[in-house]
């Protein structure tokens, strides 16, 4: 009977490093088991331990529950804006006076552009009247525009005007009055 040939196995060797990773690992894991197998204080470390791991498994589930219930809702919510986007369901419904100009003070002058203006706003059936004085005539076109993008308005009528320059709803008591 013929025999094969193997070569040589090669001895691979650790690195020192490894050897110490080992030697560390090995110490610490004595370290814990010495330090809750102890016979005089063991059972104690070993019951609060329990305590300790069984409260941080009831802190994750919690934590768990809240973020599927967060994102359930965030989800729910999700689809019935895309829900209600798709229905063909027009709200034809014009606001009356009082909400119409409570919504316009809200939407248009409560943002930033308009800090600090004062501007008196009243409606009629569905007509919004802008009065007040405004630095410049940019802002007052842009006012103008926001109001008349708001829904339940149907037209705007602006007697808004620059510093030092007379109102346009004045105009004719001025000439009356000449």
């Amino acid at each position: 009977m013929l025999r094969t040939m193997h070569p040589p196995r090669r001895v691979e060797r650790r690195s020192w490093t490894a050897g110490l990773g080992l030697s560390v690992a090995s110490a610490a894991c004595g370290a814990v088991a010495g330090h809750l197998l102890d016979p005089d204080r063991g059972h104690a470390r070993r019951a609060r331990l329990r305590g300790q791991a069984a409260g941080a498994g009831r802190r994750n589930a919690r934590r768990i529950r809240r973020r599927l219930v967060r994102t359930g809702r965030l989800l729910t919510g999700r689809f019935q804006g895309v829900r209600h986007r798709l229905s063909n369901h027009q709200d034809d419904t014009r606001p009356d006076d009082i909400t119409l100009t409570q919504k316009i003070r809200s939407e248009v002058l409560g943002k930033a552009t308009f800090d600090g203006c004062s501007v008196n706003i009243d409606s009629c059936d569905g007509v919004v009247h802008l009065r007040g004085e405004l630095p410049s005539a940019e802002l007052m076109a842009t006012l103008e525009h926001a109001v008349e993008r708001v829904h339940g308005v149907r037209k705007v009528e602006s007697f808004l005007h620059l510093p030092r320059q007379p109102a346009p709803n004045k105009e004719a008591v001025r000439h009356a009055l000449a």
